[in-house]
């Protein structure tokens, strides 16, 4: 630019944005045609580019014509004198030649520059900093010349990119002007589940009273239903209208059903922006409030961190009913009701309230009251809400002496109290009264000293006379409902929201609470109540626990010590004893290594009682993430067959052999990898930029099972025992006439035999190779518990396993039932079901009963099968079939399998069919049941697989199903040393099926019979089995009514102790 002159001008850019021009003169473009000259051009420092204008050519006398986004630029004379080509955003760019570059040496000195450049420079630093430095000499270099006008309309977009702030918010001092004229909403979720089913609690305030309303809920979309419901509650109890909601965006407050209800009741939407809360603080801060309310009720009184719902009930109580700065210091509930609230009812949250006992439930020496914890009262009806820790469920009593001073635990309050005529349905909860907004205004006279506790009470300690509750301010109550694992209550020291579990597994049985209510247990004795358990742990005081399902979990349990010592035992044993890893840096593995992850799995060790016995922390692998092929080849590995087990057990009974038990420490680091492989350090163990590298199989590697049972294998062949082939996880070892038998099951061994000495021998050759428990006589095994009686008799039960997923589901107290399915069900599957809100729920409660049916009891086969055919798409009458299932164990949770003592009669074998019995696919149900030193050891219930057009094709078919059992039970017991000459008798209850495994009768209604289900009859030629016939059989395949059913179950040999 030549003839450059100063001149204070402005140049606008094509955003419109002014941009300060420090010069003008004239500049000589170098295009292709020559030099032109262009005069009166500004010099504009800001501008990111060089601009040349149109219109300012046309003043200079040049033309300018667009054509095909070709622009050319005419001198005066008509000649083209430089061209443009059209680029993004409608501009054009010229063809410049690049000006050649002059070399120059100038000195040094002090310039203006930019005042952006010098922002620049010093790192942006602000303005108003930069002018005070210069100006003051603190700095030296620069001269400051800037305008003020400058400097107030600097903009630096880097500055405004990286440090803008959000706006502050004025504290808003604008009230409304009446009762429901405006409402705050706002969901806060809560850690875990409570008690009563809720993860959820809806905070409602009243602007112009500041009155709090807290609604809980068990799922988000119940937010609407309840929040209509509320609102149509408080404008029918108030005759005010709910004129604005203002709530955050949230879905569940822009769901189209809610926003057509709020333009149906002309009720106005307020929503504040995203993550702004601070447009509804009337709210949210209240929110906070309340969660500080329950964790300073809970900390105070050590209750279950479960009953947060009954706490936060509790506070917004107590919160209604104090004075409030907002509405300069008056009470909410005096502005909502009108008249100043009575506070003679409440009691210290969680202290020990002794509940007076009806006289008709307790005789003449049975304790008169029992100790429970006051968690609050009741919204509709005038009564204090007690929680019962034995139970997991709360209770409504007004006769109450309360010990305010005294905050009991789990460990304090007696687990069970039985009088001599037990107390029915003392949990005074109804269906209706499960989840309904609370009352609006009083809607009884103020507590008179007429309604007062029990009289017998109130003599002796005067100062505990209960007033009579008053209507309530708060939502709906936290439910008292049954809980599938009960915990241990939290103390003080531990009782922390922000560090518990972040994923429990929990799910309480909301629908038994709600439609029956279970009675109460009570104290075996009264003497029970006063107890010392200073020395007893907690832990086995209740029922059993969850174990917690990660690291973070067991961090925030209370036995949190217990389990971070057993991580460190694990992770030391693994390193120190085994070998199995090796510690090293993480740049060591190679590139093409893939490293799997790792997590310590926690779990109790109990008795045959329930009891713990230790706490263990197992280091696993991940496994899933192992690639076929390259990390791993072969992973199958058998187990022992519960039919083995079982078959084993009869023949120790028959013939009183010794039964003893062994656990095998850490099988699976026993066997060594033959694949390189690399973990990460699992959570809990600082070793920062290292990796582990496997030497040993850990549990969670996918051969892992293939390769101890390799190990294992060849140790007992080494000890003299050898594989069986009917079952490869049943051992063998014969010394002349004598047999000993071992029936491995992973890392469980049991050794049965006549001879102490042998079996103290094969103990003594697995203490050689590996760390093993001596468990001594069998007691409990895969969940079964064994029994041996006086008589040399054994009983198989499952009795703590069923107590176990009783406690689980919540079915503890139900009430008893002599079968385990009605004989007139008939479940149908739904074309367009209806969502089953607990259809996980109701699969795991199938699932769990499944393994009782296969493992002890056999009466539960056909119920479960039949159930197990509705999983696919469970419903509200499937649930409650399998309810009716846990109330028939409730009553038979003791009964088992029976084997007796003495030279046994001969196996003998049941079959039978129940032909077109399924409704939906008319496909058959088949059933057979192997009997042998007088109870089952084999049985089964199945829906066959094909339709069958008559009686006889039916039972064929059973007794075909049958007759590969029995084949496998006749191999199993020649191979266990009790060969049969005789055929195997299969009883069935038809003659023409009977008849047609000896003879092919019938052809014209048999020949599309399947070869394969010819094998009966073969075997009948063969002299493996014979069949008969007998009456019935029907037990496996329909259910029966009462008396016939418990015949039946007789003769499988279940019986109770």
């Amino acid at each position: 630019m030549h003839w450059l002159r100063d001149c204070p001008d402005t140049a606008w850019a094509a955003s419109f944005r002014a941009r300060r021009a420090t010069g003008s003169g004239s500049v000589e473009l170098n295009t292709t045609s020559g030099r032109v000259a262009v005069a009166d051009i500004l010099h504009v420092p800001s501008l990111p580019c060089n601009l040349l204008s149109v219109r300012h050519l046309d003043r200079l006398g040049f033309t300018v014509s667009f054509s095909s986004n070709v622009a050319t630029i005419r001198n005066a004379a008509g000649t083209a004198v430089a061209t443009a080509w059209a680029i993004a955003n409608d501009l054009y760019t010229l063809d410049l030649a690049a000006a050649p570059c002059t070399p120059h040496a100038l000195l040094a000195s002090p310039s203006q520059v930019s005042l952006l450049t010098l922002h620049n420079r010093l790192a942006h630093l602000p303005v108003l900093l930069l002018k005070r430095i210069v100006q003051k000499g603190m700095v030296t270099g620069v001269a400051w010349d800037y305008s003020d006008e400058e400097c107030r309309t600097f903009n630096c977009n880097a500055c405004l990119a990286s440090k803008v702030h959000a706006l502050p918010f004025a504290r808003s001092k604008l009230i409304a002007l009446q009762r429901l004229g405006l409402i705050h909403v706002d969901l806060a979720q809560m850690p875990h589940v409570s008690f009563g089913g809720h993860r959820y609690m809806l905070v409602i305030v009243d602007d112009h009273t500041r009155k709090h309303w807290c609604i809980l809920l068990a799922r988000k979309s119940d937010t609407f239903p309840r929040l209509r419901d509320w609102i149509l509650e408080v404008e029918r109890a108030t005759g005010d209208s709910v004129k604005t909601i203002r709530s955050d965006n949230g879905g569940e407050f822009t769901l189209r059903s809610f926003v057509d209800f709020c333009c149906s009741k002309g009720i106005r939407r307020e929503l504040t922006i995203p993550y702004t809360p601070q447009q509804n603080g009337r709210v949210e801060r209240p929110n906070r409030t309340i969660k500080e309310g329950i964790l300073a009720l809970a900390y105070s009184a050590g209750v279950d961190s479960r009953l947060w719902g009954e706490a936060a009930m509790y506070f917004v109580r107590c919160k209604n009913m104090t004075p409030h700065a907002g509405v300069s210091g008056e009470i909410p509930d005096a502005r909502w009701y009108g008249y100043a609230p009575d506070v003679s009812s409440l009691r210290t949250f969680g202290c020990r309230a002794w509940h007076c006992l009806p006289s008709a439930s307790c005789s003449a020496l049975d304790p008169k009251a029992m100790p429970l914890i006051f968690v609050g009262l009741d919204d509709h009806s005038k009564a204090y809400r007690l929680f019962n820790p034995a139970t997991r469920k709360v209770l409504l009593s007004r006769n109450i002496l309360f010990h305010e001073s005294e905050f009991p635990t789990s460990t304090q309050i007696p687990a069970s109290f039985s009088p001599a005529n037990p107390l029915p349905d003392v949990v005074a909860l109804r269906p209706d009264q499960a989840d309904l907004p609370q009352p609006l205004l009083a809607l009884t006279p103020a507590p008179d000293a007429s309604d007062q506790g029990s009289p017998a009470l109130a003599r002796n300690v005067p100062d505990q006379e209960l007033p009579t509750p008053f209507a309530s301010d708060q939502g709906s109550p936290d439910s008292a409902l049954s809980t599938p694992c009960p915990s241990p209550l939290l103390q003080p020291s531990s009782y922390d929201f922000s560090a518990l579990c972040l994923a429990p597994e929990f799910s309480d049985d909301v629908d038994d609470a709600l439609h029956s209510p279970a009675p109460v247990c009570y104290l075996a004795d009264a003497a029970a109540a006063l107890l010392d358990t200073s020395s007893v742990d907690p832990a086995e005081l209740v029922a059993p626990a969850r174990d917690p399902p990660h690291w973070r979990a067991a961090m925030a349990s209370p036995q949190a010590d217990k389990w971070r010592l057993a991580a460190r035992d694990e992770f030391d044993s693994l390193s120190r004893d085994f070998s199995a890893f090796t510690p090293i840096d993480q740049s060591l593995v190679p590139d093409d290594a893939k490293i799997i992850g790792s997590r310590f799995v926690f779990r109790t060790k109990r008795d045959q009682f329930g009891k713990i016995k230790s706490y263990k922390g197992r280091l696993v692998a991940r496994g899933d993430s192992l690639r076929s092929g390259i990390d791993f080849d072969e992973t199958f590995a058998p187990v022992a067959k519960l039919t083995s087990i079982r078959a084993l057990l009869t023949l120790s009974a028959a013939r009183g052999y010794h039964v003893h038990q062994a656990d095998i420490d850490k099988v699976y680091l026993h066997g060594k990898l033959d694949k390189p492989l690399y973990m990460r350090v699992p959570e809990g163990i600082a070793l920062p930029s290292k990796v582990l590298q496997l030497h040993r199989s850990l549990y969670g590697l996918r051969q892992a099972g293939r390769i101890w049972n390799d190990e294992i294998d060849s140790t007992l062949l080494g000890l003299g025992y050898v594989t069986t082939e009917s079952d490869h996880c049943v051992y063998i070892k014969t010394v002349g006439d004598v047999h000993h038998y071992i029936a491995l099951y992973v890392d469980d061994l049991l050794m049965i035999g006549p001879s102490l000495p042998e079996i103290e021998r094969t103990l003594q050759g697995l203490e050689r190779c590996y760390g093993v428990k001596r468990l001594g006589e069998a007691e409990y095994i895969l969940g079964i518990q064994i029994r041996r009686s006086s008589d040399g008799s054994i009983t198989l039960s499952q009795e703590q396993y069923l107590k176990d997923i009783l406690t689980r589901f919540g079915m503890s107290n139900a009430h008893p039932v002599a079968t385990p399915m009605k004989s007139d069900l008939h479940l149908e599957i739904e074309i367009n079901p209806a969502p089953f809100a607990d259809r996980t729920r109701c699969l795991q409660a199938i699932g769990s009963l499944m393994y009782a049916s296969t493992g002890t009891r056999p009466d539960l086969a056909y119920a479960v099968g039949y159930l197990a055919r509705f999983s696919q798409s469970p419903s509200e009458a499937a649930w409650g079939a399998v309810k009716h299932a846990f109330r028939y164990l409730a009553g038979t949770l003791s009964h088992g399998l029976r084997y007796s003592r003495g030279d046994p009669a001969p196996m003998i074998g049941y079959s039978d069919c129940n032909w077109g019995a399924c409704v939906l696919s008319s496909k058959l149900t088949i059933g057979y049941a192997f009997l042998y030193a007088g109870g089952a050891i084999s049985w089964s219930s199945r829906l066959q697989s094909r339709v069958a057009d008559s009686t006889c094709d039916t039972e064929y078919l059973a007794l075909s199903h049958a007759g590969k059992e029995a084949i496998f039970l006749r191999q199993l017991f020649g191979e266990l040393g009790l060969p049969s000459s005789a055929p195997t008798l299969v009883l069935g209850d038809n003659q023409g099926a009977n008849a047609l495994t000896k003879n092919p009768v019938f052809h014209a209604r048999t020949r599309h019979i399947r070869l394969c289900e010819h094998f009966v009859r073969d075997m009948v030629a063969l002299g493996d089995i014979a069949v008969q016939y007998i009456n019935t059989a029907d037990i496996f395949t329909k259910a029966l009514a009462r008396d016939l059913f418990a015949r039946h179950r007789g003769r499988l040999g279940i019986c109770s102790p």
